[in-house]
């Protein structure tokens, strides 16, 4: 069979008497309009034992058309259920009376879990068969239970926009306005990596257009068959398949599920790109199994068989999750029952809610409207979380929404793209369920649905057109499952902290000597991460004169303690300070240790307490005045520099003056330099204007003005 291409169309061979056939395209073929091309293709064994139907492209006006539903549908194929009790030789009866060439099971072999399936069957016909007389004859047979079309179902998405470096992003996952729009309007991912990334033994079903199982960002994460052996010819598991590595292509029956659209690959990569590997993109649950199970076309078209032998491979081989980003075709009773099928297996059906911005309570789209307890409908928010402007909306019919608009993802070839569409929206739900999953095995399809449903963040864009009225928020659902069996983090006393620790304390506007500590190793058993917070204590010896209030526990920057006190000669004294780790899931361990902390000198103003990560330090801000007194009456200034290296200058003059912060400068204001005198540490010094005097690492110098200024210059 020759591949598509943007000049040649496929040319295909029927199993009757026509052969050779060919048809051209219609137009100019990018792949992305039902306009440009379609290809219906269905063979009758996908083991190949029987000859079937041919792989035959058709421009859309060669399509026909249900009259009582108006929708598109595959031709030479009906899909019919007869009633039990009806034999095999009853149903090819049936079939060679109305005409068909061949018959079909839709359950390929005995061990199917989907056994409710026995009785219907795929018939096929020449295609250029009128099946309208034969549906309708075959409706009124008493030994059927339905008989419907095989609809045209598509992928549906909206063009990929450019691959611009601009776009390079993922502010679905995680966003702070870097693409221009609302920050935290996202789905919480990173806060939901730190409880849970998933698990290889949760498997996501992608019915698609195939996914590039070569990629470099999914290959790692792609399901393998274990009961198969590659490339030897035959069905070593009994599942009906030979050779069914990665999962199956139901569109040109064969065991390859590879992607030659693009569709199925990026919808992928949003679910299980794999993380941390200094490479391309992460998915929303970057370690979960991925099934390729490709149903439609190059041009991103197939038919309602195809998608149903699909969701039966998916249900019989272990799959959890089923993400469906395609929409079409009228309702299908077999569709809707394998739906309910797949309830019964435990395994959740995300739908895309489509991409004409119509209300799905009014107009139903399939399969997002299906009614079956497992399926969730999604629509598609953009970075402002606003609902899309194309994206479909129901307040019954859709449950939530999902980033869905300039989403960045996997695209075959090693290579990475922009789609949008609600099929983009659809595999962040899918993510997340299976994180859900990974956390809880337990969670059934109805569950899974009301942890997401009743966690979202609302939205006013999808307030009264959406059930939850919410956006999709992962990691409120995860905490709302979870945590399952979590360890609060303990304490190796053994081991000491790499790096340096550093204590801060700061009287008043004085930064006195920092104090390095090696504070003992937390270790979270369940491989959490952890924050660190740090709270000073008020039971050990503080001196009589200095007291503190403090509100509550604080972190590193933003809180403050209040001193207030006055101070005696400089001095040591002992404080205590209790260090917290705490997992993501809240479970915290404390350590208390104590050290000593030298005060020197005391000033009015805020005091902070901090750990520090070497070279961080408090000041106070360019341009604020800082009023300092010592104990013995006399105004004094004490500097603290960078790197961490103590060696404090003072100079005190016999009345008060103001000093002005201006980076590693301090500028002096005297009231009156002629009649006042500067020490440099007890030294009287008379500088005239434009002297200077070297002090340790710093220079003073005394200016055309009433200003003496003081330069830090450079470390010891």
């Amino acid at each position: 069979m020759a591949s598509l291409s943007e000049s040649l169309i496929i040319e295909g061979v029927n199993a009757g008497d026509q052969s050779g056939i060919s048809v051209s395209g219609i137009g100019d073929f990018n792949g992305d309009n039902i306009s440009d091309l379609v290809i219906g293709s269905h063979q009758a064994d996908p083991n190949g034992t029987s000859s079937g139907q041919a792989h035959v492209v058709f421009g859309k006006s060669l399509f026909p058309i249900d009259p009582e539903t108006g929708q598109q549908y595959q031709p030479g194929q009906l899909i019919v259920e007869f009633n039990a009790g009806v034999t095999e030789a009853e149903i090819q009866a049936i079939a060679t009376a109305n005409g068909a060439t061949s018959v079909e099971n839709i359950i390929p072999s005995e061990s199917s879990l989907a056994q409710d399936f026995a009785q219907w069957r795929i018939l096929n016909f020449d295609l250029a068969t009128d099946l309208v007389p034969i549906q309708n004859n075959l409706a009124n047979n008493n030994q059927l239970n339905v008989s419907s079309f095989d609809y045209i179902v598509s992928i549906n998405a909206l063009p990929a926009l450019p691959n611009d470096t601009d776009f390079n992003d993922l502010w679905g996952l995680h966003n702070t306005g870097q693409t221009g729009g609302t920050v935290d309007a996202d789905i919480d991912a990173p806060e939901a990596w730190c409880k849970q990334k998933g698990d290889h033994d949760i498997v996501v079903a992608v019915i698609d257009t195939g996914i590039d199982y070569n990629h470099p960002d999914l290959a790692s994460n792609m399901w393998i068959n274990a009961g198969e052996i590659a490339g030897n010819g035959m069905d070593d598991d009994g599942n009906g398949y030979m050779d069914d590595i990665y999962g199956y292509d139901f569109h040109n029956t064969d065991s390859d599920p590879w992607d030659d659209h693009s569709h199925g690959t990026h919808v992928a990569g949003t679910i299980s790109a794999e993380g941390n590997n200094n490479s391309g993109v992460i998915g929303v649950s970057p370690n979960v199994s991925l099934m390729a199970l490709k149903s439609f076309s190059a041009g991103g078209f197939g038919s309602t068989s195809n998608i149903i032998n699909s969701l039966q491979y998916a249900i019989d081989n272990g799959a959890d999750v089923v993400n469906a980003s395609f929409g079409g075709g009228g309702y299908n009773a077999a569709f809707d029952a394998m739906i309910g099928a797949a309830n019964s297996a435990g395994v959740l059906f995300v739908a895309a809610a489509g991409n004409f911005n119509n209300d799905n309570d009014v107009t139903p789209f399939y399969p997002a409207n299906y009614t079956q307890p497992n399926v969730i409908s999604v629509a598609a928010t953009d970075h402002n979380d606003n609902k899309a402007g194309f994206s479909h909306y129901g307040s019954t019919t859709v449950d939530l929404g999902a980033p869905g608009v300039n989403i960045r993802s996997t695209l075959p070839g090693n290579s990475y793209g922009y789609n949008s569409g609600t099929s983009m929206a659809a595999p962040y739900v899918s993510g997340a369920a299976a994180l859900l999953l990974a956390e809880d095995p337990s969670l059934t399809p109805a569950q899974i649905i009301t942890e997401l449903m009743n966690n979202t963040d609302p939205v006013p864009g999808l307030s009264g057109i959406t059930v939850s009225g919410g956006r999709l928020n992962v990691n409120e659902a995860l905490m709302s499952v979870g945590p399952i069996g979590n360890n609060a983090p303990i304490i190796n006393n053994n081991i000491l902290q790499t790096g340096t620790w550093r204590l801060d304390v700061s009287v008043g506007d004085i930064n006195n000597p920092p104090n390095d500590f090696q504070p003992p190793v937390f270790i979270d058993p369940d491989g959490d991460g952890m924050h660190y917070t740090a709270t000073l204590l008020g039971g050990g010896p503080l001196p009589g004169w200095l007291s503190f209030s403090q509100d509550n526990a604080f972190n590193s920057d933003d809180d403050v303690i209040y001193f207030t006190g006055t101070p005696p000669a400089s001095q040591t004294f002992p404080i205590t300070i209790e260090l917290t780790a705490t997992d993501c899931w809240g479970a915290s361990t404390n350590h208390i240790f104590s050290i000593n902390q030298y005060i020197d000198g005391y000033g009015q103003g805020d005091v902070h307490f901090k750990t520090f990560d070497g070279r961080r330090y408090d000041m106070q801000d360019d341009g604020e005045f800082i009023f300092i007194q010592s104990s013995s009456g006399d105004w004094q200034i004490q500097t603290r520099q960078e790197p961490w290296v103590y060696n404090p200058t003072r100079a005190s003059v016999n009345t008060a003056f103001a000093t002005e912060m201006d980076g590693n400068t301090v500028i002096y204001d005297m009231d009156n330099p002629t009649n006042q005198k500067l020490q440099i540490n007890g030294v009287n010094i008379t500088l005239n204007s434009g002297q200077s005097y070297n002090v340790g690492n710093s220079i003073i110098e005394r200016n055309s003005s009433n200003k003496y200024t003081f330069r830090y210059a450079g470390p010891d």
